[in-house]
């Protein structure tokens, strides 16, 4: 009995420890983000997802390296069709949209000012605002805490320099319904439609927070069984 009552017990504490290391490898995944960068990164990032969660989760004051976006392998701007007006980028934690590029400037202009600065860089009007935090330092995060990249201003005003590898992430909530274009007096004007994102419906997040209960919640069980087994064993002992 008390042969089993051993290997039982040391059963309970092998799926504790488990259980509670996947929760603290979790923690370790996703630093001061919501929950760790996604696995299937876009515009070829994926390679690189380590340094993803480096710049993004782990990270305020680095950047990743100056002209990544325009690797041979990577080459932001060839993933992009003739026809299309913008393009939408989405966080690489939560899937939220944050910038959508270009607004109000041509294709050239925003590759151009991009290349110059070794960093993909947006306008004031390219921010999808209600995803965005601007720290006071000049950081920029988003609403999901991952780190994006810093605002450093120029003669134009505000300039977003930003980390491909942060805005690199799919939809959280499936396609979303994009801004459209119209022409009026030879002049690009924006109409959008607005989505707003509910942060507490997001996969990615919820996941990650169901999987630490969930192991929490094993953990538990297993030390009120080994306790349960253990007092039943004491008693039948006394007899």
């Amino acid at each position: 009995d008390m042969a089993s009552l051993g290997n039982t017990m040391s059963a309970l504490m092998f799926v504790s420890m488990a259980a509670l290391g996947a929760s603290d490898r979790n923690e370790a995944l996703r630093g001061f983000c919501k929950a760790p960068v996604m696995e299937d990164l876009r515009f070829g990032t994926k390679i690189d997802w380590e340094l993803a969660n480096k710049i993004c989760c782990h990270n305020r004051d680095y950047a990743e390296p100056s002209g990544y976006f325009n690797k041979a392998n990577i080459n932001l701007f060839g993933h992009f069709q003739p026809e299309e007006k913008y393009h939408t980028f989405y966080d690489s934690v939560c899937g939220v949209p944050l910038f959508r590029a270009p607004i109000g400037r041509t294709m050239q202009e925003w590759y151009s000012e991009s290349l110059a600065h070794g960093w993909p860089s947006f306008r004031d009007a390219e921010v999808v605002k209600e995803n965005i935090v601007i720290e006071p330092d000049g950081e920029v995060t988003s609403v999901c805490g991952t780190h994006l990249g810093h605002n450093l201003p120029d003669g134009k005003g505000p300039r977003y320099c930003i980390d491909l590898v942060c805005i690199a992430g799919k939809p959280a909530l499936g396609p979303i319904q994009e801004p459209h274009f119209s022409t009026r007096s030879n002049e690009q004007e924006l109409v959008e439609t607005k989505v707003k994102t509910d942060i507490s419906r997001l996969p990615s997040g919820n996941y990650f927070f169901m999987g630490n209960f969930v192991v929490l919640f094993i953990a538990v069980i297993a030390i009120i069984l080994g306790l349960m087994i253990i007092n039943r064993t004491r008693r039948r002992m006394r007899f």
